[in-house]
């Protein structure tokens, strides 16, 4: 009867054990992130996949494949446009800001896309996104937004590589 016992507990262990390890292995394990800021951009790397941006000097002056509205200026000093990699589809992004209220940057760049313009609105995070497009899916897009009294919009062109 002593060694039914002892065996039937080397047994319980052994089966304790299997099914731990079983728990444990298809468990996902922590991702390896790694990430680089500097002045002039910055890169994010983990899981197979890649973000490098490189800052833009001089948005103002820069082809975003729409004209930057007047009397707007780049929304920060840095880091308010730059070239951007994400997994190899390239953009160039700059956001913006101005005083003239939301319905002004909005006819603004929908007169410019003419015919082809196709807006709709997106909501995240209790903010309202305007988001102007070209039907066809090509080009810049732009959304515009209202925060803290100010009228932003993002332009996003996608470069060909």
């Amino acid at each position: 009867m002593k060694k039914v016992l002892i065996i039937f507990g080397i047994l319980i262990l052994a089966l304790v054990g299997y099914f731990t390890y079983q728990s444990y292995s298809g468990k996902p394990k922590t991702p390896n992130i790694s990430e680089s800021f500097t002045d002039k951009g910055f890169s994010i790397s983990g899981l197979g996949k890649s973000i490098d941006t490189e800052y833009v000097s001089d948005p103002m002056n820069s082809d975003f494949g729409v004209a930057i509205y007047p009397n707007s200026q780049p929304a920060a000093n840095v880091q308010s446009a730059g070239k951007v990699d994400i997994g190899g589809e390239k953009a160039l992004i700059g956001t913006f800001r101005t005083s003239d209220s939301l319905a002004k940057v909005v006819t603004f760049y929908t007169k410019q896309m003419g015919s082809q313009a196709v807006t709709g609105d997106v909501e995240s995070n209790g903010v309202t996104y305007k988001i102007i497009k070209n039907q066809n899916n090509q080009g810049t897009v732009i959304s515009v937004y209202t925060q803290d009294n100010s009228t932003l919009f993002i332009l996003v062109k996608p470069i060909k590589t």
